[in-house]
């Protein structure tokens, strides 16, 4: 069997979409021929049997030979395909979904946002099947979706021997931006720091910030902590490769993520398989996790004197270490190869 992949990047340097690069290799384990299509791509090294084709956004080229490209390949290869796998953006949906229903191809479009659209709906109506992994994504509730493991790669995310893991450190890896709720992190740890100022904790934000929104929104976490007289306790980070993440979650106690549900953050259980502790707000996350776990590390509420119970109330388990293998990217590779 064949198959052509959709995605928005292929590169292993991207903080946020270089694990994109462990799933293709994955897939070529998988399947004969693997053809990836992607707006863009970077550095990575990829089994014989792929071959990835960039729509130009690298080159800078118009959005008009985005589509152009996106049907040349699509038409070109169409015989060298059996099914097609559209990962995270609907467009390609849109775009592809009546061709390839014409082709007689198998589609499945991953798609994990709490928000949604009319054209979300079309081209989950257009796919066969709408992967999901958090129940509380706009796709969940479409008549033809399945819920899906997050796909964590076990052979790159495990604790790393040799490194400490460091007492009271705690870490946050992702985008800097509004939606992921740092600045109730930082509520939390300032009210932390003003019931017990004595209290030695590290706090490390690592991650991008692209927009000007995001940029802004940086500035303003900046200033709020270095008012509370904290810059050397919180500090932000330039965003590393997927590659370093391991040791960057083997080095710390605690990986926070305060993200609403309707989206499920790889970093999760990322942090997990590494032994590191999530402290989390998602509750598609909590809800698949035993209860007396679920107390110590669930943020119910963001409340500033809550997130900071939460903090300091929380100690670390094994068993989550066991939950999670059923997210590997092997349980997901199984999984996807019976629908496609």
């Amino acid at each position: 069997m064949n198959i052509v992949i959709v995605t928005q990047k292929v590169d292993s340097n991207d903080p946020i979409l270089g694990f994109f690069v462990s799933w293709i290799k994955a897939f070529a384990q998988k399947y004969t021929n693997v053809i990836v299509v992607c707006l863009e791509k970077g550095k990575y090294e990829l089994p014989e049997n792929v071959q990835v084709y960039s729509l130009g956004k690298e080159n800078g080229i118009s959005r008009f030979k985005y589509v152009k490209n996106f049907f040349k390949y699509i038409w070109k290869f169409r015989n060298q395909y059996d099914s097609v796998f559209v990962h995270m953006n609907g467009e390609y949906m849109l775009l592809g979904g009546l061709l390839w229903k014409l082709l007689g191809k198998k589609t499945v479009m991953w798609r994990n946002h709490k928000s949604g659209s009319w054209k979300t709906d079309i081209a989950g109506m257009l796919a066969d099947t709408v992967c999901y992994t958090s129940t509380g994504s706009y796709t969940a509730t479409f008549k033809n979706a399945v819920q899906m493991p997050v796909g964590v790669d076990e052979s790159l995310f495990h604790p790393i021997q040799g490194i400490e893991r460091k007492q009271n450190s705690f870490l946050y890896v992702g985008r800097i931006s509004p939606i992921k709720n740092i600045d109730k992190m930082v509520d939390g740890f300032i009210a932390l720091h003003t019931q017990n100022p004595e209290l030695i904790f590290l706090f490390d934000i690592v991650g991008p910030a692209d927009s000007e929104l995001d940029k802004n929104y940086k500035t303003s976490l900046l200033e709020k902590i270095k008012n509370a007289g904290l810059a050397e306790k919180i500090t932000f980070h330039e965003a590393v490769p997927q590659a370093q993440l391991p040791e960057l979650y083997s080095s710390h106690q605690f990986c926070i993520n305060l993200t609403a549900s309707g989206s499920f953050d790889k970093t999760i259980w990322e942090s997990v398989f590494c032994g590191c502790v999530p402290i989390v707000h998602n509750t598609s996350f909590l809800d698949e996790i035993p209860v007396d776990i679920r107390e110590k590390i669930g943020v119910r509420s963001l409340d500033a004197q809550n997130v900071a119970q939460v903090l300091k109330n929380t100690d670390t388990t094994a068993e989550l270490m066991q939950i999670g293998k059923q997210h590997s990217l092997a349980n997901l590779m199984e999984q996807l190869t019976k629908i496609l």
